[in-house]
């Protein structure tokens, strides 16, 4: 389609979301290389059609999710943490004006704690674990916020552990036991409320089993 009418932005839209598509299947199935390429291949259309619509919020929105696939790839694949780092910060001015533009979309906000999260742990990998705990602070309290207002949503409450789980590592590498200490043990009642809810389920079992190790 793209090939027939290289002008149709809807077209080339769909062929970006098809190779983001195509490059989670392909990392999910250890093809990470192969993933790879279609994420920068996708990162192109999208950087073409920013170009050319600097103001459409849709293709703005692609193209901070692709750089977010992209940077966790990197770090999760190649263990490249300036390379994750790069791409994660490319994606946060994106995501802070989709949040100032509507403040209490919460779709915005998650999008937006993700990539402190993200920034924060690509710092930690860089041995920069201050900036890392101070950018996952960001994320931590915006899902605390999003939690405090939908305390039933299982994917608000993960994120939330995810967040402490992620304060307490950093401040037990800064040795800061007292910190890591309460930042695990917030975790450990939200991992109990999961296992409440779901105790068969593998993940819920597994978060639990690791904030009990922690603790």
């Amino acid at each position: 389609l793209v090939a027939a009418d290289p002008h149709n932005v809807q077209d080339r839209r769909d062929l970006g979301a098809s190779c983001v598509r195509i490059a989670i299947q392909l990392i999910h199935t250890n093809e990470a290389a192969r993933g790879s390429d279609y994420l920068r291949k996708a990162l192109s259309v999208y950087l073409q059609l920013n170009t050319e619509q600097p103001t459409n919020s849709e293709i703005r929105y692609d193209l901070a999710a692709t750089y977010n696939e992209l940077g966790a790839a990197l770090e999760d694949w190649w263990k490249d943490a300036s390379g994750a780092l790069e791409n994660h910060r490319k994606a946060l001015p994106i995501r802070e004006d989709f949040v100032a533009a509507d403040p209490h979309n919460q779709r915005y906000q998650r999008d937006l704690s993700v990539t402190y999260v993200n920034i924060g742990r690509a710092l930690v990998l860089s041995d920069d674990v201050k900036g890392g705990l101070e950018s996952n602070q960001k994320g931590l309290a915006i899902r605390e916020a999003l939690f405090s207002e939908n305390p039933t949503n299982a994917d608000f409450r993960r994120l939330l552990a995810i967040g402490y789980q992620n304060d307490g590592n950093y401040r037990e590498t800064l040795h800061d036991m007292h910190g890591a200490l309460g930042s695990f043990r917030r975790k450990l009642a939200l991992d109990e409320e999961s296992f409440a809810d779901d105790p068969v389920n593998a993940q819920t079992r597994e978060d639990l089993g690791y904030s009990c190790e922690k603790m």
